[in-house]
């Protein structure tokens, strides 16, 4: 198992370096071997660059690659609040637990270890022909069809004195699970880029309700802010929005779908600003910090994002049917 761990997808020179680094280590493993080219002066000597691991990528932003790179990963976004600080902390305050499941688990293999592959072998062709039905991308269905490791987990439960009830439930509720994973991640290997993505949430968003609309301009605002989301200001074509209550009306956009939303704000703003969808200040990387919010002109004097109309509703339009 190879760990790249906190990948970012904001940009940058660097963080191109780390984009262009992920492509090819999840090619390399989805192709099982690294590009190369045989020695075509001496075509004895082929060149054997095989992969065979698994790369496990950590991170806070959605990675942002092309559609053929998200057809070979499998992502389990990690929804805040799912987890128990206290529970985790047990495991680590007491690391024998693991040391003494990994025991049990080895013992388990060296004793039902035939049989197990054997048994993997033919739930692996079941699984394959239940997911060609239920999902389109052909890469998703051989990664569903890993539930044999579900059917790996339930014989090691059993083994353990597990009951029969017990891992029945188990056995339902992860298969399940992968099913909607898979599902999620065909859907979101299809979806558009993050900037789109948030844009179009935005806008579907704005004025739906009493409190997410725009003034007409800042004096309209500033008179009444709880009732407003930000102004337009009409002699710069431009949209003035505070920018959390912005980000949260898209994420609910989101979820109203049965979605989610993993890009993170910073990214997002950066995004914005280097595509020429807001306005702000940009400078060369290693120069100085860039500006991805503007402070409003009359008083209190806050920070907004600011979006250029015309360039944003152009960038919808142009990708209209990525949405």
């Amino acid at each position: 198992i190879a760990l790249l761990d906190d990948f970012s997808n904001t940009a940058g020179t660097n963080n191109a370096l780390a984009r262009e680094n992920a492509e090819t280590a999840i090619r390399a493993v989805g192709d099982g071997m690294f590009s190369g080219k045989m020695n075509v002066s001496d075509l004895s000597e082929g060149r054997v660059d095989d992969v065979e691991a698994v790369v496990v990528i950590t991170g806070e932003d959605e990675l942002g690659l092309s559609e053929s790179s998200l057809y070979r990963l499998i992502v389990l976004p990690i929804v805040e609040g799912t987890f128990d600080k206290k529970i985790l902390a047990n495991y680590r305050d007491h690391q024998d637990i693991f040391q003494r499941y990994f025991a049990l688990f080895v013992q388990f293999l060296t004793e039902c270890g035939f049989g197990v592959v054997s048994e993997c072998a033919s739930h692996f062709v079941e699984y394959r022909e239940i997911y060609s039905e239920k999902l389109s991308v052909p890469r998703f269905v051989d990664a569903a069809a890993l539930s044999v490791e579900v059917e790996l987990i339930v014989a090691f439960g059993k083994y353990c004195g597990m009951s029969e009830s017990e891992m029945t439930i188990y056995r339902q509720h992860a298969l399940n699970s992968v099913e909607e994973i898979m599902r999620q991640n065909s859907k979101s290997a299809k979806e558009s880029l993050p900037d789109l993505r948030f844009l179009h949430a935005l806008m579907q968003s704005l004025g739906t309700s009493k409190y997410n609309s725009l003034a007409a301009n800042e004096a309209e605002y500033v008179a009444d802010s709880a009732s407003f989301i930000g102004f337009r200001e009409e002699s710069s074509g431009t949209m003035w929005l505070r920018f959390d209550d912005a980000y949260n009306l898209v994420e609910k956009f989101y979820q109203r779908q049965n979605e989610q939303f993993l890009t993170t704000a910073k990214t997002i703003k950066e995004l914005l600003l280097r595509k020429g969808l807001s306005d702000g200040k940009l400078v060369p990387e290693g120069q100085g910090s860039c500006e991805y919010l503007k402070k409003s002109k009359k008083s209190p004097r806050k920070w907004f994002l600011v979006l250029k109309a015309d360039a944003v509703e152009k960038f919808l339009d142009e990708n209209r049917e990525e949405i």
